[in-house]
Protein backbone atom coordinates (compact mmCIF):
# COMPACT_ATOMS: atom_id res chain seq x y z
CA UNK A 1 0.00 0.00 0.00
CA UNK A 2 2.73 2.30 0.50
CA UNK A 3 4.51 1.59 -2.30
CA UNK A 4 1.54 2.62 -4.78
CA UNK A 5 0.48 5.22 -2.52
CA UNK A 6 4.46 6.66 -3.08
CA UNK A 7 4.16 6.48 -6.90
CA UNK A 8 1.08 8.08 -7.05
CA UNK A 9 2.50 10.94 -5.47
CA UNK A 10 5.51 10.79 -7.57
CA UNK A 11 3.48 10.49 -10.40
CA UNK A 12 2.51 14.22 -11.26
CA UNK A 13 6.22 15.26 -10.98
CA UNK A 14 7.12 12.46 -13.91
CA UNK A 15 4.46 14.01 -16.25
CA UNK A 16 5.79 17.63 -16.02
CA UNK A 17 7.17 18.39 -18.96
CA UNK A 18 10.52 19.92 -18.88
CA UNK A 19 12.69 21.83 -21.29
CA UNK A 20 14.90 19.88 -23.29
CA UNK A 21 18.75 20.81 -24.28
CA UNK A 22 18.64 20.61 -27.66
CA UNK A 23 21.38 22.17 -30.75
CA UNK A 24 20.08 23.92 -33.52
CA UNK A 25 22.09 22.69 -36.28
CA UNK A 26 23.16 18.85 -36.44
CA UNK A 27 26.26 18.96 -37.39
CA UNK A 28 28.50 22.32 -36.71
CA UNK A 29 32.11 22.97 -37.41
CA UNK A 30 35.00 25.42 -38.66
CA UNK A 31 35.12 24.41 -42.19
CA UNK A 32 34.57 27.01 -44.27
CA UNK A 33 32.08 25.32 -47.26
CA UNK A 34 30.61 22.89 -45.47
CA UNK A 35 27.13 23.57 -44.78
CA UNK A 36 24.93 20.98 -44.26
CA UNK A 37 21.33 22.82 -43.54
CA UNK A 38 21.48 24.07 -47.74
CA UNK A 39 23.31 20.69 -48.88
CA UNK A 40 26.95 23.04 -50.01
CA UNK A 41 29.72 20.32 -48.61
CA UNK A 42 32.86 19.16 -50.47
CA UNK A 43 35.08 16.37 -50.08
CA UNK A 44 36.65 18.10 -47.03
CA UNK A 45 33.56 18.12 -45.20
CA UNK A 46 33.58 13.94 -44.91
CA UNK A 47 35.81 13.38 -41.66
CA UNK A 48 33.53 16.24 -39.89
CA UNK A 49 30.21 14.37 -41.18
CA UNK A 50 31.63 10.71 -39.52
CA UNK A 51 32.35 12.50 -36.93
CA UNK A 52 28.57 13.36 -36.09
CA UNK A 53 27.67 10.02 -37.51
CA UNK A 54 29.73 8.85 -34.52
CA UNK A 55 28.24 10.75 -32.02
CA UNK A 56 24.98 9.89 -32.97
CA UNK A 57 25.52 6.03 -32.28
CA UNK A 58 27.33 6.37 -29.28
CA UNK A 59 24.61 8.20 -27.86
CA UNK A 60 22.37 5.61 -28.81
CA UNK A 61 24.76 3.28 -26.95
CA UNK A 62 24.41 5.09 -24.05
CA UNK A 63 20.77 5.48 -24.03
CA UNK A 64 20.88 1.53 -24.97
CA UNK A 65 22.96 1.69 -21.47
CA UNK A 66 19.97 2.76 -19.55
CA UNK A 67 17.57 0.60 -20.55
CA UNK A 68 19.18 -2.56 -19.76
CA UNK A 69 20.32 -0.83 -16.28
CA UNK A 70 16.70 0.26 -15.64
CA UNK A 71 15.97 -3.58 -17.03
CA UNK A 72 18.75 -5.45 -14.21
CA UNK A 73 17.19 -3.42 -11.79
CA UNK A 74 14.00 -5.06 -12.35
CA UNK A 75 15.31 -7.92 -12.68
CA UNK A 76 16.92 -7.91 -9.34
CA UNK A 77 13.77 -6.64 -7.47
CA UNK A 78 11.58 -9.07 -9.01
CA UNK A 79 14.55 -11.66 -8.16
CA UNK A 80 14.82 -10.58 -4.75
CA UNK A 81 10.88 -10.29 -4.55
CA UNK A 82 10.19 -14.22 -5.85
CA UNK A 83 13.71 -15.99 -4.65
CA UNK A 84 14.90 -16.39 -8.22
CA UNK A 85 16.46 -14.70 -11.15
CA UNK A 86 18.28 -12.41 -9.13
CA UNK A 87 21.67 -13.52 -10.92
CA UNK A 88 20.69 -12.56 -13.60
CA UNK A 89 19.69 -9.09 -13.15
CA UNK A 90 23.09 -8.75 -11.42
CA UNK A 91 25.24 -10.47 -14.22
CA UNK A 92 22.96 -8.31 -16.77
CA UNK A 93 23.87 -5.22 -15.06
CA UNK A 94 27.77 -6.16 -14.60
CA UNK A 95 27.70 -6.67 -18.80
CA UNK A 96 26.08 -3.30 -19.23
CA UNK A 97 28.92 -1.56 -16.81
CA UNK A 98 31.58 -3.31 -19.15
CA UNK A 99 29.81 -2.83 -22.22
CA UNK A 100 29.14 1.04 -21.56
CA UNK A 101 33.03 1.50 -20.04
CA UNK A 102 34.39 -0.19 -23.64
CA UNK A 103 32.13 2.12 -25.34
CA UNK A 104 33.43 4.80 -23.55
CA UNK A 105 37.04 3.87 -24.24
CA UNK A 106 36.04 3.40 -28.24
CA UNK A 107 34.58 6.89 -28.26
CA UNK A 108 37.27 8.50 -26.92
CA UNK A 109 39.69 7.04 -29.18
CA UNK A 110 37.30 7.74 -32.31
CA UNK A 111 36.43 11.35 -30.77
CA UNK A 112 40.51 11.90 -30.59
CA UNK A 113 40.70 10.29 -34.59
CA UNK A 114 38.32 12.56 -35.84
CA UNK A 115 39.53 15.26 -34.10
CA UNK A 116 43.09 14.99 -35.56
CA UNK A 117 41.35 14.55 -38.91
CA UNK A 118 39.01 17.56 -39.29
CA UNK A 119 42.10 20.06 -37.09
Amino acid sequence: MKRSTAILNALPFLLVPLPAAAQFALITGGIPGCDFKTGMHTAECVPMFIAHLVELLFSLLGLFFLVNVMYAGYEIAIGAATGSGRESGMRRLQWAIIGFVVSVCAFLIIDLAATVLVG
